[in-house]
């Protein structure tokens, strides 16, 4: 499957839509127990740039490999598969957010490879992505417990994460998770405006005294 899909046989690269791309699907996008089968079944339903690379790549290794399959189905090198194939799922994503730099799914999953890459800045730009996509998603909850989730726990910013979970509090009324989510963010949102205050007195108190 992974050889004919390299070559577009039959328009298979638009039929092998399983299902779409998520944060869940994606990452880590592969597990070393993976048979070529379920490689191929994984990844099909990525965006197309991620699908060429990755099945491309997949194309390769089935190349180099022995000319039949086993009962047990096709053996790849996983150790050494892995790592290549991780790195073309960031890079697909990086092409599918410059090819449509407003889906908000791509988004999302761009975010959580940028979140776990430890570049420098990471965090910054996984935050605004995950920002982006929840302005994109007005009506979408997930969207904005992601973020408000992503706010809290990595950037430190409470208030903003107070923010998103208020919509999504309203999207989703019901909800004890995000109402939970949000009496959290409430309460530490108000600890760091406490903080904050006593940080500007005693900075004042400082000049006043010619300390700063």
């Amino acid at each position: 499957l992974a050889r004919l899909y390299s070559t577009g046989w039959g328009g298979l690269r638009e039929k092998a839509k399983v299902f779409p791309a998520t944060a869940f699907n994606s990452v880590p996008p592969f597990l070393a127990d993976h048979t070529v089968d379920q490689l191929v079944l994984h990844a099909s339903g990525e965006p197309p740039p991620v699908r060429v690379l990755v099945f491309s790549r997949i194309a390769q290794a089935l190349s180099d490999g022995p000319p039949g399959g086993s009962s047990g189905g096709w053996q790849l090198p996983m150790s050494a598969l892995l790592p290549s194939l991780s790195a073309l799922v960031r890079q697909g994503y990086e092409e599918a957010h410059a090819k449509d730099p407003e889906d908000p799914k791509v988004m999302s999953v761009l975010a959580s490879l940028v979140r776990d890459s430890g570049e420098q800045g990471s965090l910054q730009r996984a935050g605004g992505l995950l920002r982006r996509a929840m302005v994109l998603s007005p009506e979408d909850a997930n969207a904005a417990l992601t973020y408000g989730a992503f706010a809290a726990q990595y950037l430190g910013d409470w208030c903003e994460a107070r923010r998103a979970f208020v919509s999504a509090v309203r999207l989703q009324p019901g909800s004890e998770t995000a109402a939970q989510l949000l009496r959290g963010a409430v309460e530490g949102c108000a600890k760091a405006g406490a903080q904050s205050k006593v940080s500007k007195r005693s900075t004042l108190i400082y000049a006043v005294a010619g300390v700063v």
